[in-house]
């Protein structure tokens, strides 16, 4: 799209080869420049530990780090390529291991290990790090109120869900069985038609699974590589066969898994470095492609705690309280926060560096999308909870809601100073508070509504013309543990991350909630005065 980009689209540089070619060769001198200075700046820079977020090896770090994501993401895209269009190669082993057969009735694929629950323990576990305490590099979602939760007992699968067992699941006609998905992973079957896991290839009935670079024989004590739709479903299939409440783990219950295991990547808060013994299919350590579930067995139990594959999580993924972006990649979190995106836990085998290897990694993706991931269920009637409030990203709205919940550069708060000069009124005409009802027109986001019932009014409405006005304070502020997030444009593609929770905006206990109401209103002349009446103070300002 040449309206989007400054390079020449395909057809553009074609019909004007030589100025395409002109800017190409400004890009690759670009290109050269920018290696030039970055390798003066590494020969000069002094090199100092630990290394600090604001020091210029962590901005190093951070293209390496960034690199190996990149690594492991096409990864997956070549597993998607045809066949001719990849190359085997030595540095990248296949592993050998497994039971592979073409048929899933064979007595190969019928011997794979029987998976049972194994207890866990209600116990504490670790969420988060400081960036003062930190001996390794991580993205800035790591970092935060290190908080100790404590964690329910629940039951774990002590293997990841193989792909001979997820063919229970094809074969039962999972994926035409409404039931066993969420209306997202419906939607999802309905649109994609899905008849197997994106990895299998199947002739006639006959079974292959497509590797790196390969197809082979199904290995049918493989971890099943799903998306989170597929293995949401395969728990609600599998619950219902065997009569149990089992489910994809929550954070907090995985991180008691991984707290089995007694070491990390590098010396952490959580433990000392591996060393020369890595704990599981990971870091292609060992192998290019999964291995048998059975193989890495954990002091729990639990097998591939870490490794082999990533884990699909309940939980959405969420920022620590005190997040702060990294000024230099302010959105590699933001974007993820919120309802669309869930974590996936402990990297795969090519998870290399601290992306995916360390115990306080933070990855959140689309439940659609497909990494080298697979799953394990838990059996619990622990409810889940999701509460993640996404950053506000749209222009209009991020100023409205800098407007009436940022600190002002001068002055007081307009809608603080708004809320107590109704009080002041009231009192004037010597009306009691306590019993008054008011009605703001016009509300936007709503700070003055929520001032006001901050303030003792019995009823507090605000009405606006558009829902979207409001609900970030309806749905967000209003809630236990809800957040508010936006961002502040400042100049250029310069932006400030907010992140306030009720009591740091002074919306804590003291507001009634049960007094705060919002209507979406068309048209202020025309308002439907048998539903909105008996008001005793009504602004607009």
């Amino acid at each position: 799209d040449s309206n989007s980009y400054v390079w020449q689209s395909g057809e553009e540089a074609r019909a004007d080869p030589e100025r395409a070619a002109a800017f190409m060769q400004k890009v690759l001198d670009f290109r050269r420049d920018v290696r030039v200075l970055v390798d003066s700046m590494m020969r000069t820079q002094p090199m100092e530990f630990p290394i600090h977020k604001d020091s210029f090896w962590y901005v190093i770090l951070m293209g390496i780090e960034h690199e190996r994501i990149h690594l492991e993401t096409s990864s997956v895209i070549h597993r998607q390529a045809d066949l001719d269009s990849v190359q085997p190669s030595a540095t990248f082993p296949l592993c050998e291991l497994g039971r592979f057969h073409k048929s899933p009735t064979s007595i190969t694929a019928r011997s794979i290990p029987p998976n049972r629950l194994i207890q866990i323990e209600k116990g504490t576990t670790r969420l988060g790090r400081s960036w003062q305490d930190t001996k390794t590099y991580g993205w800035d979602n790591e970092f935060g109120k290190v908080s100790h939760l404590e964690v329910p007992a629940f039951a774990a699968s002590e293997f990841l869900v193989t792909n001979r067992e997820f063919f229970d699941f094809v074969e039962a006609g999972g994926y035409s069985t409404t039931r066993f998905w969420t209306t997202e992973g419906w939607n999802w079957v309905s649109d994609m038609k899905p008849e197997a896991p994106r990895f299998w290839q199947q002739y006639d009935d006959d079974y292959y699974l497509r590797t790196l670079c390969h197809e082979v024989p199904m290995p049918w004590d493989w971890p099943a590589e799903v998306c989170h739709h597929e293995a949401a479903a395969y728990c609600k299939f599998l619950s219902e066969k065997m009569g149990r409440s089992l489910r994809l783990p929550m954070e907090d219950e995985y991180l008691r898994l991984r707290d089995s295991i007694p070491a990390d990547l590098q010396d952490s808060a959580h433990g000392p470095a591996w060393g020369e013994k890595t704990p599981g299919n990971v870091n292609l350590a060992r192998w290019a492609s999964s291995c048998p579930v059975d193989t890495f067995k954990s002091p729990s139990g639990v097998h591939d705690v870490l490794g082999n594959a990533w884990q699909h999580c309940a939980t959405h993924i969420d920022v620590l309280d005190g997040f702060e972006t990294h000024p230099l990649y302010d959105d590699f979190t933001t974007p993820t926060v919120g309802e669309l995106h869930s974590r996936i836990m402990g990297g795969s085998w090519i998870s290399t560096g601290c992306n995916g290897a360390t115990r306080d990694s933070r990855y959140g993706f689309r439940r659609h999308f497909y990494q080298h991931a697979g799953f394990r269920y838990v059996e619990s009637d622990r409810e889940v909870v999701n509460r993640a409030s996404p950053f506000e990203h749209n222009r209009q709205l991020c100023d409205d809601l800098r407007f009436h919940f940022d600190e002002p550069s001068l002055g007081k708060r307009f809608h603080v100073g708004l809320a107590e000069a109704c009080v002041d009124l009231m009192r004037k005409l010597d009306r009691p508070i306590d019993s008054a009802r008011v009605l703001e027109l016009g509300c936007g986001p709503g700070r003055a509504v929520l001032e006001l019932a901050k303030r003792g009014f019995s009823a507090a409405h605000g009405g606006d013309c558009t829902a979207k006005a409001f609900q970030c304070a309806a749905q967000r502020v209003m809630v236990d543990g809800g957040r508010l997030r936006w961002i502040n444009y400042l100049e250029g593609e310069l932006v400030a991350k907010r992140d306030l929770g009720a009591v740091e905006l002074g919306l804590g206990s003291s507001i009634k909630k049960e007094a705060v109401q919002f209507f979406q209103m068309p048209d202020f002349a025309a308002v439907d005065t048998q539903k909105f009446h008996d008001y005793d103070l009504v602004v607009c300002a």
